[in-house]
């Protein structure tokens, strides 16, 4: 096992990518990946939820949704009203943006099997290869 330190979205990224190279083949390979995995899943429970917007912010997204995109002077107006009459839904979701954009940027010390290049599967790919860096 290696402790690594790393911001919390760079852990995010991490585990976004381990999934995608859940099939490839190898013994080692896949006990590192599956290892790492439910460390990650454990470790990053914190993270869990904090940009699922609130109840009020779906519904006015889904108020606003006719008039997205559009440039005509109702439309506009539309908006504009729907914005007004909800500053306080509006704010609370952009002030719960930066919260997990500050928590994102937090480090977090994690500690992994690393995946050496010796257990990479055969068939894998310069993009793959690129995920999996922080934990070598």
């Amino acid at each position: 096992m290696k402790t690594i330190k790393a911001k919390n979205g760079e852990w995010v990224n991490l585990n976004n990518h381990l999934t995608t190279v859940t099939k490839l083949e190898g013994k080692d390979f896949a006990v590192a990946v599956a290892t790492n995995t439910g460390i990650l899943k454990a470790s990053l429970k914190h993270l869990e939820g904090i940009l699922a917007p609130s109840p009020e912010f779906v519904e006015l997204t889904e108020k606003a949704k006719p008039y997205q995109g559009k440039t005509d002077k109702k439309s506009e107006k539309a908006m504009q009203k729907l914005e007004k009459d909800n500053a306080k839904i509006i704010e609370a979701r952009k002030k719960q943006i930066d919260d997990a954009n500050k928590l994102l940027a937090e480090d977090l010390e994690i500690e992994l099997m690393p995946i050496s290049t010796d257990i990479y599967p055969d068939k894998i790919t310069a993009e793959q290869v690129t995920g999996l860096l922080i934990i070598k």
